[in-house]
């Protein structure tokens, strides 16, 4: 029966609704994050026209602009624009996109699984997929969702880089490198550690190839790489060269982002990190059937292999022992939260799980004592599966009337201003508000034009005094009074300011990204479309050859 196509999507179509259904009847789940993640999807709707990259996000902070923008991947501003745009509210747009991610990751599991097992057997990694814990943790504690995106889109990763070093195929580099893009084009610390993550996956998988494909395979997984690093070139480009410009207002260092105080443990005096202790430990209890390999044939336990190594490596690098790794490998603490590991976990475990859980299938009908011990086994990872659905319940009962409320209010949220950029009041104060786009002391100024990365002032005559424009500088606007080239300077509280003659004047100002910024935003977008093609193409292929 689970070989039907129908069949096997009716079942992961229905995995992935379920730990929605506590939002369904209780309302969307506001955590802490759920604002950001609205605000910055608000921006990159009105700043992008939608289709447009936007290169500055001119209404936020009041209108003096926002750098966070720059430096957090739009994949899922994108996605919560396009699902605003479906259905005509933010609310119902979250939902639909949740939905459909939670689709996407079930799919990627079972892609992932598929594999190395058949389709009776991979159907199980994407209802273990849905069922894991940490995801639940995402949406209904913290409203991480970018970090949820992220972990949607990694089992898809290790599909493809899995089908390239086990079959090391032509037609598999395409998915392969979409795939990676997308992981980088939607968020950071899972991008960087899907990266290590498939350096020792591919090792794995590589080492367990036939000898005559290897080379193959490692050619084919390195060009995929490289399709898919090119596709997330420009917002690498932006982050590695302005991310130096941005610091959290008053200056100190965040004690969350400090990796000694992150590792998992019963001990720890932090709220979150005890919380995220409870999740691993129940992810463990989730993935109990793992032991059932124990009992499984060689070839089931080789087909486990590459994704048990690779959950090993997860929960090793969260625990404090740990820490000397941290202070090895570089850039691994820019992930800033050890617990973040329960993202590879999530997307290995359930493969490994869903291979043991066909172990134990022969050994519970055999009935006996076996019987009892692997209808435990089957029993209490049943029963964590189910804390998504109870955890989601409780959550939400306790903030029920929140949730409800804003259900029937529009989503406008407060500017809640974490960040600013360097040069704007070292000591961390937030610049006065202005009520107009610009001023020039006592001399009249009217805005001609205001857009996010354009703005033009018709500057009446008087004082020869600076334009002080409603607007963070950044050295990438440029300035013209009259059509001449001028230099935009910064302020003493790091607001926008140009100097301008006596005489009536136009000043006009464009946010210019330079030469590698546009060099790199043009590779990225020919890579993208060259991946989706290279994907459609084999994708109809395939088809075709099916119905042949």
């Amino acid at each position: 029966m689970l070989h039907s196509p129908v069949v096997v999507a009716a079942i992961l179509i229905g995995a992935a609704l379920m730990p929605l259904l506590p939002a369904f009847f209780f309302g969307v789940p506001l955590g802490a994050d759920f604002g950001f993640h609205l605000r910055l999807a608000q921006r990159f709707s009105n700043a992008a026209g939608f289709l447009s990259y936007p290169g500055w996000s001119g209404d936020a902070n009041l209108g003096h602009g926002d750098m966070t923008f720059r430096l957090y991947p739009l994949g899922l501003p994108a996605l919560l624009t396009l699902g605003y745009r479906l259905t005509g509210d933010w609310i119902r747009g979250f939902m639909l996109v949740w939905g459909v991610l939670s689709f996407c990751g079930v799919w990627g599991a079972f892609r992932f699984a598929r594999v190395y097992v058949p389709d009776r057997v991979a159907v199980w990694a994407g209802i273990l997929w849905a069922a894991m814990p940490y995801s639940n943790f995402e949406v209904y504690e913290a409203s991480m969702l970018g970090d949820f995106a992220g972990n949607v889109v990694l089992p898809h990763v290790f599909a493809g880089v899995a089908r390239l070093c086990r079959f090391g195929k032509a037609k598999d580099i395409f998915p392969c490198a979409l795939t990676y893009g997308v992981l980088l084009n939607t968020h950071v610390p899972t991008g960087l550690i899907g990266s290590l993550a498939i350096g020792v996956f591919a090792l794995t998988a590589l080492a367990q190839a036939p000898a005559d494909r290897r080379g193959d395979g490692m050619v084919r997984l390195a060009l995929a790489l490289a399709f898919g690093g090119a596709m997330g070139l420009r917002f690498v480009t932006v982050l590695l060269s302005e991310a130096g410009w941005i610091y959290p207002i008053g200056n100190p260092p965040r004690r969350t982002f400090v990796i000694e105080e992150n590792f998992l443990s019963f001990s720890s005096p932090s709220l979150i990190t005890l919380t995220l202790m409870i999740v691993f430990a129940v992810t463990g209890g989730l993935n109990l059937p793992t032991a059932g390999l124990l009992a499984a044939s060689r070839g089931l336990r080789r087909a486990a292999f590459p994704a048990l190594l690779l959950t090993c490596v997860g929960a090793f690098l969260m625990l404090p022992v740990s820490d000397p790794v941290w202070r090895v490998i570089p850039k691994l603490k820019d992930i800033q939260y050890p617990w973040r590991w329960l993202t590879v976990i999530s997307a290995t475990a359930c493969v490994s799980t869903a291979i043991g859980i066909a172990a134990i299938g022969p050994r519970v009908r055999a009935g006996g004592v076996q019987r009892l011990i692997w209808l435990g086994v089957l029993g209490v990872a049943f029963g964590c599966g189910l804390y998504n659905l109870v955890f989601g319940v409780f959550h939400l009962e306790g903030m029920a009337g929140k949730a409800r409320a804003k259900l029937a209010e529009p989503p406008g949220y407060p500017e809640s201003v974490s960040y600013l950029p360097k040069w704007s009041y070292e000591g961390g104060v937030y610049p006065p508000a202005m009520t107009v786009p610009a001023q020039a002391g006592e001399r009249r100024v009217s805005a001609e034009l205001v857009e996010p990365a354009r703005r033009k002032f018709r500057v009446g005559a008087g004082p020869a005094e600076p334009l002080r424009v409603r607007g963070f500088f950044h050295p990438y606007w440029r300035a013209f009074v009259d059509g001449v080239p001028v230099s935009a300077d910064n302020g003493a509280d790091g607001m926008l300011t140009v100097g301008i003659p006596e005489r009536e004047t136009l000043v006009e100002l464009r946010f210019i990204e330079p030469w590698p910024v546009q060099t790199a935003g043009w590779i990225s977008l020919l890579a993208g479309i060259a991946a989706v093609g290279g994907t459609l193409v084999f994708q109809l292929r395939r088809f075709q050859g099916k119905r042949g």
